[in-house]
């Protein structure tokens, strides 16, 4: 199915938006139809139940290290800057769209062009220089519209791209490894669409040769047609896999909340089988059993003001214990980063350790005992720096470290 045709007096940011699935209400309020009021029958222990997904690797396992891709955009033109531990940054390294993510793996970044490019750009590391593209195609779909990219497999073998569509039924796996990126094999997605065909697949992560990813179900006008799935599928056998075989067809798990924009891996989980899920909460995801539990409620964040879809990214501490959020802060663009507990047995309010942001979508990633943030503010945009090793954290950036065009997104490298 086609989803092309966005109202020609929003604003570019509003217009990305939509075209990403969120969906903006005239009052600047988000809609959260289809979010679960009660989370009573969706939740169930992290670890118990039968297991369903047998993985053969960790996830979230990408090996990638700690320099940052920023992808930056006026919503004119966009670029690629990257910013480095010692806080120098390279601009404007290489071109970007108005609607690109990087994804850093195995020394090379991948840049993927979404609505209106529908292309993915291999740089290499070494120069930054574009050494191959592969255009995003499918028969009878003039705007496949891809989202995410995460490279699949067990040991040598995690070479095997698995691309996420929002505007097609399939996810594509491909073969990024050459100077000609070749598209390899698909896997039909459609028994968990809506009435439309398409279930509008987004974020996703890689367990190994088992990729996890999050479908809105979404109707022609970008609106929530019911709850948000996880859906799993098998690359090596490119089949989607049933996660409740005791009901008829395909089935995925059901979120209490809406949107899944961002999975993580759990690090609070040393076997690396556990994903944190970014909705109007943060969601706990057993993979191999795929039962889940909230690990923020989204009802705490609402408490403070963060409703349905403000939530825009998150980090982690390196043991699990803490996780740091970004979040619309009153009318967006306006934005902020509050601090969360993901500790069961010691649980805390969210609390605002950031404020004074503005920023179009997640902008946020740790470096150590760092915190980086984009901060798109039209008077000095660029990477702002905060210690985490103070309390509360400390800015180490007199003013923002300059990125050519202001910040999008960012991701490591």
């Amino acid at each position: 199915m086609t989803r092309h045709h966005l109202p020609a007096l929003l604003s570019p940011a509003l217009a990305l938006l939509l075209a990403s699935g969120c969906v903006i209400i005239a009052d600047g309020t988000t809609d959260t139809a289809g979010e679960s009021s009660s989370d009573s029958d969706s939740d169930s222990d992290s670890d118990g139940g039968e297991a369903l997904l047998e993985l053969d690797g960790a996830c979230g396992a990408m090996g990638v290290g700690d320099d940052l891709a920023v992808i930056t955009t006026d919503f004119v033109s966009g670029g690629v800057s990257v910013a480095h531990a010692d806080m120098s940054v390279d601009v404007d390294v290489a071109t970007a769209t108005t609607d690109t993510v990087a994804i850093g793996h195995g020394g090379d970044l991948y840049l993927v062009h979404r609505y209106g490019t529908n292309r993915i750009d291999v740089a290499d590391a070494g120069d930054w220089s574009i050494r191959a593209s592969y255009d995003v195609t499918v028969d009878g779909v003039a705007e496949p519209n891809p989202q995410a990219l995460v490279f699949a497999g067990a040991g040598d073998n995690s070479g095997l791209g698995v691309l996420t569509l929002l505007g097609a039924p399939e996810i594509q796996l491909l073969d990024l490894a050459g100077d000609a990126p070749t598209k390899v094999g698909s896997v039909d997605i459609s028994a968990f669409a809506d009435a439309d065909g398409n279930p509008e697949a987004g974020a996703a992560i890689a367990c190994g040769s088992i990729v996890v990813v999050g479908v809105q179900r979404l109707d022609p006008n970008f609106l929530p047609v019911d709850s948000s799935y996880l859906i799993a599928v098998d690359t090596a056998t490119e089949a989607a896999i049933d996660l409740d075989p005791d009901t008829e067809g395909l089935q995925g798990l059901e979120l209490a909340g809406a949107w899944p924009r961002q999975l993580r891996a759990d690090p609070g989980d040393p076997s690396g089988e556990t994903i944190l899920v970014l909705t109007s909460g943060i969601e706990r995801i057993h993979v191999p059993t795929m039962t889940r539990s909230w690990a923020v409620d989204a009802a705490d964040l609402e408490a403070v003001g963060v409703a349905g879809f403000a939530p825009q990214g998150f980090v982690t501490d390196a043991a699990g214990g803490v996780a740091y959020l970004i979040a619309t802060d009153g009318v967006w663009p306006a934005s902020a980063v509050w601090r969360l507990s993901l500790d069961d047995e010691n649980p805390s309010a969210p609390e605002k350790i950031i404020s004074g942001l503005v920023t179009n979508d997640n902008t946020l990633e740790r470096v150590g005992d760092q915190l980086w943030v984009g901060d798109a503010n039209p008077a000095a945009s660029g990477m702002r720096v905060w210690d985490l090793a103070q309390d509360p954290p400390l800015e180490l950036t007199s003013s923002p470290l300059g990125t050519g065009l202001p910040p999008y997104t960012v991701a490591k490298i």
